[in-house]
């Protein structure tokens, strides 16, 4: 008996035979608008910024929930590989009948031998890049449901399961409306990638409507499978009320009306239930969220900034990553307490400007990462200038809270006070390079942050004075300052008297003069 193949390169076939014949349902739609699948950059899912990634899991989750497939770009798997994949592929449809029919299986489970004996370094190299790529998708299906990153793989024992390669045929049809390659269906397994060639053909069901799929060049198609729908409705199941109450009972215990005393670890590894999942602990933060924006009271608000400051910067699943960017994105902005006034007695009245300060500080913190500025001066000196607002109740660092407070922050500034120094050691380096709109902003960002030391000596005492900036930032001021003069680009004048002269440097930007007081460095335009 003739394959298709073989019935249509006889050259007899006219008409469809019967038992090929598929009889599409009338109530079935086919779209005719321009649909097009979610893209995925799986560049960016790898190797992209904590904010791309963050983007990047969130499409895949819309994708996921709203498709069930998607297109991924940038995947790393080679066009070369992938075409000598489907060369061979094409060498085996390729071969007599008499031929093929030797490595048919009596069922569709049989392997077949051939293609393994026949391009086994192909296939081989072919299912380990895919796999990578499946992994690696896997791991951002995981995260878009709050977990952590290899909780599906490690649930579904995806590193001992089974890979398998399944290849189409279809050839030239003479009747393709009443004929389809194959009936509309679903994928078993978790997921299913796929290659197709220029001609196309695949449609998916959208909205009620099949939507032809034309992929981008070099892309891969992901469809979910069933089974990975099914384990991942079980998932989003696990966190039980019960989880639930026992976490807000321990952030109830944690935060209590007390004034001086910090929680203490016991009760932060109660509120956080040790180092649990990523559900538990989005859980563990909405729930303090609650507590946070219900209380009035200063010292409970204080213990739920100082739990969350804990959990973030202990926590191995890192939520910076999710919280950082949540505002953004329309989202409610919860370090936001501005207003936030304890006018219950005296200290608690001191108290609420700490809370401000604290939840201030966070806010700056998250900012960094939410728009992934880390290595620009000017957000690393606006978290500095932050940090140095704090209250001028300083009498308040014999309160025990207050002051395991301050040490959370002082721990967050040491970081920022090493990534300003490598940046400032950096753009020295380049001072010579740098055009003197480039210096202008420098010595912006260097007065600034000259202007809070003082302030944070005296919050942070002998604890993180680094005398090592502070002079390094001076020299390179003096550095920069330097350089536009002998740049051309500056005017020195005086003014005033030898007891109290007054030196300012002048320099043309865009038809203003753009001037700088030497002692103050506060930038004027005057035209």
């Amino acid at each position: 008996m003739l394959s298709v193949k073989g019935l249509v390169e006889s050259g007899t076939l006219k008409d469809v035979p019967s038992k090929y014949a598929y009889g599409r349902n009338p109530e079935e739609h086919i779209s005719l608008d321009e649909e097009r699948i979610p893209i995925i950059d799986f560049s960016l899912l790898t190797r992209g910024t904590p904010n791309q990634r963050f983007k990047v899991i969130r499409d895949i989750s819309n994708a996921c929930q709203e498709w069930g497939f998607f297109m991924v770009i940038n995947h790393g798997v080679p066009k070369k590989l992938r075409d000598e994949m489907i060369n061979s592929i094409e060498s085996f449809f390729d071969l007599a009948e008499e031929e093929k029919q030797e490595y048919a299986g009596k069922n569709s489970l049989d392997l077949i031998s051939w293609l393994i004996a026949y391009a086994s370094e192909v296939l081989e190299e072919y299912s380990k890049r895919t796999r990578e790529v499946a992994n690696e998708l896997l791991k951002g299906v995981s995260r878009s449901l709050g977990l952590e990153e290899n909780n599906i793989t490690k649930r579904m024992e995806v590193e001992v399961g089974s890979q398998m390669l399944v290849t189409n045929l279809y050839s030239p049809c003479p009747q393709p409306e009443i004929a389809i390659g194959l009936p509309h269906h679903s994928d078993y397994g978790l997921l299913t990638l796929i290659i197709q060639n220029h001609l196309g053909g695949l449609q998916v069901m959208h909205n009620g409507s099949w939507v032809p799929i034309n992929p981008l060049p070099d892309s891969i198609l992901i469809n979910i499978g069933d089974h990975m729908e099914d384990k991942t409705s079980i998932i989003k199941a696990t966190l039980s009320t019960k989880r639930i109450s026992k976490i807000k009972i321990a952030v109830l215990r944690a935060t209590t009306h007390d004034a001086s005393t910090p929680p203490s670890d016991k009760c932060i590894a109660a509120v956080s239930l040790g180092q649990g999942s990523r559900p538990v602990t989005c859980t563990c933060i909405e729930v303090l969220m609650d507590r946070l924006h219900s209380t009035k009271n200063a010292s409970v608000a204080l213990k739920c900034l100082f739990i969350m400051h804990t959990i973030i910067s202990r926590g191995s699943f890192i939520l910076k990553d999710q919280l950082s960017v949540y505002p953004s994105f329309g989202g409610r902005n919860f370090l936001n307490l501005s207003m936030f006034r304890d006018e219950s007695d005296p200290e608690r009245w001191d108290l609420s400007s700490w809370v401000r300060w604290h939840a201030g500080r966070g806010k700056e913190s998250l900012a960094l990462l939410n728009r992934d500025l880390f290595d620009e001066m000017d957000v690393l000196v606006d978290f500095v200038e932050v940090v140095s607002e704090f209250p001028d109740s300083l009498h308040l660092l014999k309160n025990n809270l207050i002051y395991e407070i301050v040490r959370l922050v002082s721990e967050d500034y040491r970081s920022v006070q090493r990534e300003i120094s490598i940046r400032v050691m950096e753009l020295g380096e380049r001072i010579p390079s740098l055009s003197y709109i480039e210096l202008t902003q420098l010595l912006g960002n260097l007065k600034r942050s000259e202007g809070c030391k003082e302030r944070l000596c005296l919050l942070f005492a002998n604890r993180n004075r680094n005398d090592a900036l502070w002079k390094l930032v001076g020299e390179t001021r003096t550095k920069a300052v330097e350089m536009m003069k002998e740049k051309g680009e500056m005017k020195l004048l005086k003014m005033g008297s030898d007891s109290s002269e007054l030196t300012q440097i002048r320099f043309n930007s865009d038809g203003r003069w753009m001037g700088f007081d030497s002692v103050a460095l506060t930038v004027s335009a005057m035209q």
